[in-house]
């Protein structure tokens, strides 16, 4: 299970895997619809395992997870497209 945050820093510590639903999915710099893609990886593609490290509820209620992609980029995903593994 996870817990929900708000915090301004999220954590980085992976708690599960994910895997993409959906043929791509944005990888945005903070939760929420209305923020930028990550310029380094914009979008993921579906199949592709995510680590999970923290969730965050966004403006609409949405819970978004805060993923480390490749080990080495963080960004976040909204949690209706990724599954866990």
């Amino acid at each position: 299970m996870f817990t929900l945050s708000n915090d301004s820093k999220p954590n980085k510590t992976e708690y599960l895997k994910a895997k993409v639903t959906i043929g791509g999915l944005y990888v945005r710099s903070w939760a929420g619809v209305k923020n930028s893609p990550l310029k380094s990886i914009p979008i993921i593609y579906k199949d592709t395992v995510v680590s999970v490290c923290d969730s965050i509820l966004d403006d609409e209620g949405t819970i978004w997870y805060y993923v480390k992609i490749n080990n080495k980029v963080y960004g976040f995903c909204s949690s209706v497209y990724l599954k866990q593994v």
